[in-house]
This record gives C-alpha cells, sequence and structure tokens, in this order.
C-alpha cells in the first residue's frame, strides 16, 4: 500500500486533508505529524511515495524544512506538495519553489484541484522510483560485468584485442584513470599517453560531435548512467574511429561520486558498412526516378505515336479509301454486265467495311472525341463502347465542375480509365460496371467499380510477368504525378479501383 505523509500544525486542516485523501485515493496510507519533528520521523521511517507540508510549523520554518527533506540522502527524491494560507503572494510560491518543493497549492484550497495535484506528486514519485530501478539494473549489470573484468584481467585483454573493445574509468573530474589494452590496439595510443587526459578530449570536433558531448556532460553531471551512446574520435595515425559507448556512476560507500566506469566497442566496420548501404540506397532511389521518369516519356512518346498513325488513318488512308468508293460508285450503271455489277457491289462493300475497320481503329488509338469534347464525353463514348461489344450495363457519375486539363494528364486519365473498363471485360464476368469522375479540392478522383467475381490479394503488390503490365503502368505514372491508386476487393462480389491525381 502507498502512503502519504501530510506535516501540518493545525489539527483540524490535518484532519480535513484525511478525509478529502481517504475518499480520493482509497489505496494509500495517510501518515500525519503536527510538527517538523515528527514529520521527519515519519518520512525516513515510512518512506512515504509523496509529502504534504504547510509552510507554518510550530518548530521549524516549512521552507528550510522542506530544503533538509530534499537534502536528506534517504528521502531526498520524495515530491513535495507545500501548502499555505500565504499562497496568494507570488513571492511565497517562489521562495517555496525554490526551496526545492515540486508544487504549492493555497489554502483554503479547492478539493479538486487539491487532489489532483497530489496525484501528479504520485506519477512524479512512481516515475522516480522506475528510473530509480533502471538505474539501479543497469548500474548492477555494469558492476557485475566489470567485477568479472578486474577478477579475469587476462581473459579480458585476450578478448578486447578480439573483438575491438575496451574497458575506461574516470575520476571525478572526467579524467581518464584505467584503460585496459584493447584502447592501444583501437586508438594507436599508449596507455600512458592516455592515462590523465580528459576523455571526452579524444572526441572529433564537429557540430554533431560537439552536441553529442554537451549532452553526454549534462549526463555525467547528474550521474545518470548511458548506453550505447555512438561518437567520432581520431586515431593516433589521423583516421577517424567510431564508438559504442556505455557507462555507469561509481558511488562509494559514502554515498559519494568518485567518476565513471565504462566499456567503449570500436563500430567502425559497422558504420561504414551503413555508410556504403545508405550510398547504394540513394542510387537505387535515384535510378528509381530516373527509370519513372524514363516510363513517363515512353508513354507521351507512345501517345504521339498514336496520334499520328490515328490522323494517317483518317487523313490519308481513310480518305483514300473513300475516294475509291466514290469512283467505284461512279461507274455503277443499270446498263453493265451483272457480273460487273456483282464485282463493283463486293468491292464497294470491302471498301466501306475497310473505312468501317480504319474509323474504328482511330477512335481506339486516338479517339478523336477526346481532344473535341473532352475527358467526360470520351468516357461517355468508351463506356457506351463496351456496352456494344459486351452484355455489360454501365454508368456513369459526374460530381463536380471538371476544370480544363492539360493535354498529357487528360490522355493518362482516359488511357488508364480504358485499362480498367477492358480488365473488366476480361476478368470480372460481372453485369454492371460503374464509373465516376469527383473533381474537388484540386484533385480529380476516378472510381470504377463492377459487381463481377472480385480478385484475391493486391494486384499491385503481385509478382506477375502476365495481365499486370496495365496496372503497374498505371501505378508507375500515378506516382510521377503525386497521386494514389487503390484497389478494394471481395470474391464473388465486387472490385473497385480508385485513383487520385492533383490538377
Amino acid at each position: 500500500m502507498g502512503k502519504i505523509l501530510v506535516i501540518d500544525d493545525g489539527r483540524p486542516a490535518l484532519d480535513l486533508i484525511q478525509t478529502i485523501l481517504m475518499k480520493a485515493l482509497p489505496e494509500y496510507k495517510i501518515l500525519m505529524a503536527e510538527t517538523a519533528t515528527r514529520g521527519l520521523e515519519l518520512a525516513i521511517a515510512e518512506k512515504p511515495d509523496t509529502i504534504i507540508l504547510d509552510i507554518a510549523l510550530p518548530d521549524h520554518n516549512g521552507l528550510e524544512f522542506c530544503k533538509e527533506l530534499k537534502a536528506n540522502d534517504q528521502i531526498g527524491s520524495t515530491p513535495i506538495l507545500m501548502i499555505s494560507a500565504l499562497g496568494y503572494d507570488a513571492g511565497v510560491r517562489v521562495k517555496a519553489l525554490k526551496s526545492g518543493a515540486d508544487g504549492f497549492v493555497t489554502k483554503p484550497f479547492d478539493r479538486f484541484e487539491f487532489v489532483g495535484l497530489v496525484k501528479v506528486m504520485l506519477r512524479i514519485s512512481h516515475a522516480e522510483e522506475i528510473l530509480r530501478q533502471q538505474n539501479e539494473s543497469l548500474t548492477k549489470h555494469l558492476l557485475e560485468k566489470t567485477k568479472e573484468f578486474h577478477d579475469h584481467e587476462d581473459r579480458y585483454a585476450q578478448i578486447s584485442e578480439h573483438d575491438r573493445l575496451f574497458f575506461w574509468e574516470t575520476d571525478q573530474s572526467g579524467s581518464i584513470v584505467y584503460l585496459s589494452r584493447g584502447a592501444e590496439i583501437i586508438l594507436g595510443y599508449s596507455l600512458s599517453e592516455l592515462i590523465g587526459r580528459k576523455y571526452f578530449s579524444l572526441f572529433e570536433l564537429s557540430t554533431e560531435m560537439d552536441r553529442l558531448k554537451q549532452v553526454l556532460i549534462r549526463d555525467l553531471k547528474n550521474q545518470y548512467s548511458f548506453k550505447d551512446v555512438e561518437y567520432l574520435i581520431r586515431h593516433k595515425t589521423g583516421h577517424p574511429v567510431w564508438m559504442s559507448m556505455s557507462g555507469f556512476p561509481l558511488i562509494n560507500s559514502g554515498n559519494r561520486f568518485d567518476g565513471y566506469r565504462g566499456i567503449s566497442h570500436d563500430i567502425t566496420k559497422r558504420k561504414e558498412i551503413e555508410r556504403d548501404l545508405t550510398r547504394s540506397q540513394e542510387k537505387i532511389k535515384s535510378s528509381q526516378i530516373k527509370l519513372k521518369n524514363l516510363h513517363s516519356a515512353l508513354n507521351i512518346a507512345e501517345e504521339k505515336e498514336r496520334r499520328r498513325i490515328s490522323e494517317y488513318l483518317h487523313d490519308g488512308l481513310g480518305a483514300t479509301l473513300a475516294i475509291a468508293n466514290l469512283k467505284l460508285s461512279s461507274i455503277f450503271q443499270d446498263d453493265l454486265p451483272e457480273k460487273v455489277i456483282d464485282v463493283i457491289k463486293d468491292s464497294t462493300g470491302l471498301i466501306l467495311d475497310a473505312i468501317k475497320d480504319s474509323r474504328s481503329l482511330t477512335y481506339e488509338l486516338c479517339p478523336p472525341i477526346l481532344y473535341e469534347l473532352g475527358l467526360i464525353p470520351a468516357i461517355k463514348w468508351k463506356l457506351e463502347q463496351m456496352e456494344k461489344q459486351s452484355r455489360m450495363r454501365s454508368q456513369l457519375f459526374v460530381t463536380g465542375e471538371i476544370p480544363e486539363i492539360e493535354y498529357d494528364l487528360r490522355i493518362f486519365l482516359y488511357r488508364t480509365i480504358s485499362e480498367l473498363l477492358l480488365n473488366v471485360l476480361k476478368h470480372s464476368g460481372g453485369e454492371l460496371v460503374e464509373v465516376e469522375v469527383i473533381c474537388e479540392n484540386n484533385e480529380i478522383i476516378l472510381s470504377v467499380f463492377d459487381n463481377g467475381q472480385g480478385v484475391d490479394g493486391n494486384p499491385l503488390t503481385r509478382n506477375e510477368t502476365t495481365d499486370g503490365f496495365g496496372l503497374f503502368s498505371i501505378q508507375e505514372r500515378i506516382e510521377t504525378l503525386q497521386g494514389s491508386i487503390i484497389i478494394e476487393s471481395a470474391t464473388d462480389e465486387y472490385t473497385k479501383v480508385q485513383i487520385r491525381v492533383p490538377v
């Protein structure tokens, strides 16, 4: 059970605080003292989780008593909440905090505020206890390792030579008083050259290292343990050596700080591997960007070639077939031999079929409606063509005003819809396909939904060599446009592909 010590010279105040705390914190035992003398006795004997201290005491000044409590080695870390009717004076509150109090509350106090502050003190106490246990655990661990080292000096000397590590110890000022023989191998200096030097004098000076040095100095000043701190030093010959250091404070039997003891590992090879890995990753990333840019350029070049071929089919081959049809039709007369008439009719029919095929191919390669009327009419035309080629029904929903879209993006969006509709026709087996176009927040959202058989897993993550280039190509281009693609699916229910691209 936790304990809370209340020190106040007034019995009514003690009874009130006890009643409030017993109701709000029933899991804690409430200890009470009316004098500083009795309070100190209870604090040392009971080791409370927090102390509530009144400034006005019959046998001692509360502010001075607070300083004494904080200076006591046995209870100095216990949080103290000071209370006083003089708390309306800011100067009194400042003096209380300067004396070591962790919090202050003014009498008469609000019950809820008071309980809240007590809980804060308890949280501080709990945190201090966790830190103390962790520090003791780490200290115990390092002390055990250090004891083993001193007991088996020769064995550890051999280990340090092969494992690239050394043990060290400094005095209160940070000067090196002991190093194992591994330091000679790793740093290139003789032990006599290193003993007596400040440990931080070995650090490589740089902005980053100086910041690390300041953090370490702060930890050493506060006598904290530290673990796996990485720093750069220089070998005697000048080449850099990366080290990882752990250490703990040495506290003597009189509870006084004697210095630090720890271990340092040479991690230079690991750092070199990390550096090479980082460079490799940067090269891979650069290559990926180049590949994406190349892929985008290829798509644009492909679209230009599509349009060139489409224009040729329309303006060249289409016009030639139309003229040939007109000329054949012009020689058609009723008085011609029946065989000639049949040949002319067959030829005219073939030419009309060729004109129809070339026109369809022209629309497939580069639909004029996309350039003349825009994206939405082109999607609507595509859905109509799909309905003619299959038994699927289609619906188109448009939300928001579609802005003027750049040429390349308009082509990409149309090709994307065409690729997704082709996948629906080939794989879904459904009866309905819905296309939704939304424009909001400077973003176009395209969604293609079908009520077919769905897909297993995410097609974008599959390592397939067939039927995957379309989606892969779409994903790559979307990434270059800083957009996104999401595929949702449920087996035998539906598939929905949603694409977002900024405009």
